[in-house]
């Protein structure tokens, strides 16, 4: 449509275009005929002035001389006044014909006395002067014409430039405008395009071609949407891997509780059936059974309520870590005599399995801890360690290293499967495999110990590899003596 009004418009400025110049070649034509009428005059005034000159002279010295060149005068006159009269339409050659045909009879009457003579140059001047006033008038006439011829060419000339600057600032404004609605369904169907990839899920698609114009803005403003809806899509696809991994960890965590839940009713109801049964034949038998009986039974009752007592304290202080209500009591404490009372103690159970305990104590270190939480975090490592070694030894170290004292427990056990190892120290998780399975226990010990060791300004780190055994390390700040 632009296109067909752009031609429509271009035809009507040639046409017009044409029309004028074939009008101002009219009027200059009129302009070239009004200069060569006016130059006529010229040579009419002149040739009038020439003979004026001559019949004076003529008439001053009337000689054979002054007559010839008034005659050749008048002749210059007569042939001016011709080409006059065939130029323009005027009457001019009339009145010089009128006016000097009988002045130039009786001026060769050489009876003409000397005041006829004057009379007659006297009506020759009349004459002329009436001649030239009428070429004056007709002069100023054509010279108002020739104005005039200039004026409307010079009007036309402006008008023809006004009406095509106006055509072709019209023509611009119709491309550009074109232009600019090309522009802008191009702009258009790129957005579209954005949008549809945005739509299917491409959120890094980009405008590349952002140029400074409103165009430009949106589409960088687009670019700015993109980014922030992929940042946001990045964040919810991270927070979605966290809840699931939280999920999963719930679920875990759950299935260990339960776990847990069944594995605590077992071992609570272990010593409790030991000492309702053996306190059950101490009442029954009170006065039959012989005084070694007796105390050998209240031994066996005593060491199930100790086991019983061990289980809920570590439930208890568990549940006290877990909700920070475990303050631990710290005194100066020398970590080496602490540890070799506690291999006298425990070394008993590692006998019972043929275990050997090796000890590499360095004597004279100290630490300042809760000596219970401590004891604690030994015995449960220690254990640990027999537990899960049929055969071989248990090493126990205690070592300085720089700034730090190191209490070691080293087991040729069976040793931590590597997939199991980041998840040891939470609550409730007991690796699953036959020969852990087999072995009694809650799955709190390492937890428990972890957080104990925590509270005194300790750490537990551990190294395993499966078949070979496990070296559990607790780092403390060693105080100085």
């Amino acid at each position: 449509m632009w296109l067909t009004a752009a031609i429509v418009l271009l035809l009507t400025f040639a046409t017009f275009f044409t029309l004028s110049r074939l009008r101002d070649k009219t009027l200059d034509q009129r302009a070239a005929d009004n200069a060569e009428i006016l130059l006529r005059h010229k040579e009419v005034r002149d040739a009038l002035y020439d003979a004026d000159r001559a019949l004076a002279d003529f008439l001053s010295r009337p000689g054979s001389v002054e007559l010839s060149l008034l005659y050749q005068q008048l002749g210059d006159l007569k042939r001016a006044a011709d080409t006059l009269a065939y130029n323009s339409p005027t009457r001019s050659d009339a009145k010089l014909l009128l006016a000097y045909a009988p002045i130039f009879k009786r001026i060769r009457d050489p009876e003409q006395s000397q005041e006829g003579k004057q009379e007659l140059l006297a009506s020759f001047f009349k004459l002329r002067l009436q001649l030239e006033t009428d070429l004056d008038g007709e002069s100023e006439l054509l010279r108002q014409d020739t104005a005039k011829a200039y004026a409307e060419a010079t009007a036309t000339r402006e008008n023809l430039i006004l009406i095509g600057g106006l055509l072709v600032a019209v023509c611009i404004i119709l491309a550009g405008h074109w232009r600019l609605g090309k522009l802008q369904q191009e702009t258009l169907r790129t957005m579209c395009e954005g949008t549809k990839a945005l739509s299917r899920g491409d959120l890094e698609y980009r405008f590349k071609d952002i140029t400074p114009d409103e165009m430009g803005q949106l589409k960088f403003d687009f670019n700015v949407m993109a980014r922030q809806l992929q940042k946001q899509s990045e964040e919810l696809q991270q927070v979605n891997r966290e809840l699931r991994k939280q999920t999963k960890n719930l679920q875990e965590a759950h299935r260990h509780k339960d776990r847990f839940l069944s594995n605590m009713s077992h071992e609570l109801r272990t010593p409790l059936n030991s000492i309702i049964g053996f306190s059950e034949l101490l009442e029954a038998r009170a006065g039959k059974l012989p005084p070694e009986k007796q105390e050998a039974y209240a031994k066996r009752i005593l060491t199930a309520a100790g086991h019983l007592l061990d289980l809920i304290t570590a439930l208890l202080d568990l549940a006290k870590s877990g909700a920070g209500k475990l303050v631990p009591s710290p005194v100066e404490l020398d970590l080496s005599q602490t540890i070799l009372e506690m291999c006298d103690i425990l070394t008993p159970l590692a006998e019972r399995k043929k275990l050997e305990v090796k000890q590499e104590i360095t004597p004279g270190l100290h630490i300042t801890a809760d000596a219970r939480m401590v004891r604690q975090i030994f015995i449960n490592l220690f254990s640990n360690a027999v537990k899960y070694t049929e055969q071989g030894s248990v090493t126990v170290r205690v070592r300085e290293r720089e700034s730090a004292l190191l209490l070691e427990i080293e087991d040729t056990g069976i040793g931590i499967p590597e997939k199991d190892q980041p998840k040891l120290f939470q609550d409730f998780y007991r690796v699953e495999s036959a020969d852990i399975n087999a072995v009694e226990g809650v799955g709190i010990g390492l937890a428990l110990s972890r957080r104990l060791a925590a509270l005194n300004r300790g750490e537990i780190t551990f190294i395993s590899k499966e078949g070979i055994g496990s070296k559990f390390t607790v780092s403390f700040a060693k105080t100085s003596k």
